[in-house]
């Protein structure tokens, strides 16, 4: 999925699709990949989740880590990961590898993939053992606008080619946004300062080619 920023595509992935049916039939793992440095980065936040999933399931979490514990020990040592209130030092790398034989019932999702200070060609690489090795789904979420801004682009297409079955163009609806903000508005006084300013509002914003919810919602709440 590709769209600008602040458009809505988090919000649409964790209040929308994520909560679908049809998509709730998949494992789910979110991550977002904003600050990450390094594959083993997305190797240790998935492992979490994994962790996560597992103590809710059980509802046991120390018991469960020390399961976790006993079946994995080789490829723990003492350290700064925290896992559940748990600190602990993980080769996760391992750890996954053994656990995602077959991801064909998973549904990883990648945020902020131009964030994320790791190079795309090694990215696309992980996510491609993902998809065609172990069978699994993902979706990435991005603004290519950056990618292409970067001076990349040629590259970064040729390298997407491979990997990357079909985007959709995430659009955003400024207009919708500024009509459910002031039809949740609980202050009165308020509400009705933007009733009669949105059609300003709006126009603002068009004028400025700005299609940033985040702005919009700042611009409006800022005290």
């Amino acid at each position: 999925i590709d769209g600008e920023w602040g458009g809505g595509k988090t919000y649409f992935i964790k209040n929308v699709l994520m909560k679908d049916e049809i998509v709730n039939e998949k494992d789910i793992f979110y991550i977002s990949l904003y600050g990450k440095s390094k594959l083993s980065d997305i190797d240790t936040a998935i492992f979490a989740q994994l962790v996560e999933k597992k103590t809710e399931k059980t509802n046991n979490t120390l018991a469960s880590i020390v399961k976790w514990y006993n079946k994995f020990r080789g490829y723990f040592k003492f350290g700064p990961i925290n896992v559940s209130g748990v600190s602990l030092d993980i080769d996760t790398n391992q750890i996954i590898q053994e656990l995602f034989l077959d991801c064909s019932k998973i549904l990883f999702i990648f945020d902020d993939f131009e964030r994320c200070s790791i190079n795309y060609k090694d990215l696309l690489g992980y996510i491609n053992n993902i998809v065609e090795h172990k069978s699994g789904l993902v979706l990435i979420i991005a603004n290519e606008r950056i990618l292409y801004n970067n001076g990349t682009k040629k590259s970064y297409l040729d390298a997407k080619e491979k990997v990357i079955h079909s985007t959709i163009k995430f659009e955003t609806n400024i207009e919708g946004a500024l009509s459910s903000l002031i039809s949740h508005e609980i202050k009165s006084d308020l509400k009705e300062i933007l009733e009669i300013k949105k059609n300003l509002i709006l126009n603002r914003f068009k004028m400025c080619y700005c299609e940033n919810i985040r702005i919009l919602c700042f611009s409006i709440y800022i005290r």
